[in-house]
């Protein structure tokens, strides 16, 4: 599956030409077209099968999923949100990838017409990771000048503006509205893994018409993991 605008929106477009603000000496090129948002696209493959074996009197069900996705989302700025503020760099509106999955293989076994044992076992696992994506997981370098030229990005700093090496552009201020900068990074960092293991044991025998027994256990481990910051504006 694919969609060029994931959240399709009725945008009729912006052409109000250069704007600029006498006080801050900003200037904007109000130019942003109708139809789909620009960078908002959502690509995704899922994918699901289950597959039985009679071998009487064993039985054996194998069943799986799996779901990627990959997206970009040009509302998540940590510096400056709205994809309107974010029009001038969309080339730069954080990634996100996702990506789960789970597996089982179930086992039964008759012993009699009125007995059987079974045991299952499951994995579930969940992963997704967001950032920038041009500098991706050089998180060192998203607040580097010389990161950024090195990957094909060169910040044109205005006058007055600090010029350390380890400091993001300023963002254009027109008349209160702020809006970032062409090569800017406003993505955020972080990683999200989740896992889970489930195995399950049963013993099922039905005592005359009237009455049944069942006994069994279950073991589970789960584990998760989170990392994540904002890409904030002052560094250095």
């Amino acid at each position: 599956m694919f969609n060029r605008d994931q959240n399709p929106q009725p945008y009729p477009g912006i052409n109000l030409g250069w704007i600029k603000d006498n006080v801050s000496g900003d200037s904007v090129n109000m130019q942003y077209p109708a139809g789909p948002v620009l960078d908002n696209s959502l690509m995704e493959y899922t994918g699901t099968g289950t597959f039985t074996m009679d071998f009487k009197p064993l039985t054996i069900r194998l069943a799986g999923t799996y779901t990627a996705q990959t997206y970009f989302n040009p509302f998540s700025s940590t510096r400056n949100a709205g994809n309107i503020a974010n029009f001038m760099n969309t080339g730069r509106n954080e990634k996100h990838l996702n990506k789960n999955g789970s597996a089982s293989a179930k086992f039964t076994y008759l012993i009699n017409p009125s007995s059987f044992v079974e045991l299952t076992g499951g994995y579930f696992f969940q992963n997704e990771d967001w950032y920038d994506p041009i500098l991706q997981k050089n998180l060192t370098g998203y607040g580097d000048s010389v990161a950024n030229a090195q990957a094909g990005v060169v910040w044109n700093r205005i006058a007055n503006e600090p010029t350390g090496r380890f400091r993001l552009p300023r963002v254009l201020q027109v008349f209160t509205f702020a809006f970032n900068r062409p090569g800017d990074v406003t993505a955020g960092y972080g990683l999200f893994r989740r896992s889970n293991i489930a195995l399950t044991g049963a013993y099922y025998a039905q005592i005359g018409k009237e009455h049944s027994i069942k006994v069994g256990g279950e073991y589970s481990r789960y584990a998760m993991r989170n990392y994540s910051f904002n890409n904030e504006d002052a560094r250095g």
